[in-house]
């Protein structure tokens, strides 16, 4: 499925996991961010997802694993899995969206280094 927006990615991905029977579910969307295409690609699996954010490059340069360690205090154990410039930015996401759904997150984050895109791409 393919949208212009990302609403509330969360709610929807997560309640599409604990409902859906296939073994993977992919979305895909864009959004335009600081005026260049930002392209999302969103895999669900059973208590898992792993997501991509890139441009029209289309490159796989870096990829963080975060999955929860302690749900009750939100503790999660974060690992570089790719290395290729955007570790931190990765790095920070899995880790929020793992603390966020409680479940093992991936992410792939291939954009540059820039805060004011990070934050765009966050919302």
């Amino acid at each position: 499925q393919h949208s212009n927006t990302l609403e509330a990615p969360d709610k929807k991905i997560m309640s599409s996991v604990e409902s859906s029977q296939e073994l993977v579910s992919v979305r895909t969307c864009s959004r335009t961010v600081a005026g260049m295409e930002v392209k999302f690609c969103i895999w669900v699996m059973n208590r898992c997802m792993m997501m991509w954010i890139g441009d029209n490059r289309e490159n796989f340069d870096s990829m963080t694993m975060s999955m929860p360690l302690n749900a009750e205090k939100g503790s999660v154990a974060t690992a570089n899995m790719l290395s290729g410039g955007a570790e931190d930015a990765s790095a920070g996401l899995s880790a929020r969206l793992c603390k966020k759904l409680g479940h093992q997150v991936i992410v792939s984050y291939n954009l540059q280094a820039d805060m004011l895109i990070l934050e765009a791409v966050e919302r």
